[in-house]
């Protein structure tokens, strides 16, 4: 968070009026990418219009450099609370070689993988639905705590883009 005093503003990457890019401390590859909105909001739901906009703008610009690069990023958001009450939203871009997502063994490893861990995720089977919608229309509204996933799942042969499945991750109150 840009307000916080033990912020490590080397990690900075770009500033617009209400979010910025940054690198998380200790990421899990060279160009792995935080936006951030400027003001403690707790989900994507709570953005103005204006960081919605920017966000998409950034998410652009991030996912056509991981493209020049033969890269497709696995996406999350994660909505949690924080020390002190201060929700802050985060959603992070993972680049992968794209090479990976060309069959469903990336999909089929995650899917093993939340299944050993006991995680439920939830697949959003409607592509119409916006992020938000699904967030909107969980049972804890919009102050629900999640973890919100795009996996890629393999690249179109006619336009060479990289296909997503979306999936949401809820905790049970029984499992806290």
């Amino acid at each position: 968070c840009l307000a916080s005093p033990s912020i490590k503003t080397h990690l900075i990457l770009s500033v617009a009026d209400s979010c910025y890019v940054a690198l998380p401390r200790g990421g899990l590859t060279d160009m792995h990418a935080i936006i951030s909105p400027i003001d403690c909001v707790p989900s994507r739901l709570h953005l103005s219009a204006a960081a919605k906009s920017e966000f998409a703008r950034y998410m652009d610009c991030i996912e056509r450099l991981y493209n020049t690069h033969h890269l497709a990023s696995v996406r999350f958001e994660r909505a949690l609370r924080t020390k002190g009450n201060r929700d802050h939203m985060q959603l992070h871009l993972i680049p992968m070689p794209l090479d990976m997502f060309r069959s469903a063994k990336a999909y089929q490893i995650f899917v093993a993988k939340a299944a050993s861990l006991q995680l439920k995720f939830h697949e959003i089977q409607n592509e119409s639905m916006s992020a938000d919608e699904v967030v909107l229309n969980m049972e804890g509204g919009p102050f629900q705590e999640y973890f919100y996933l795009e996996l890629p799942v393999g690249v179109s042969e006619t336009s060479s883009s990289v296909m997503y499945r979306r999936f949401i991750y809820v905790q049970d109150d029984k499992d806290r």
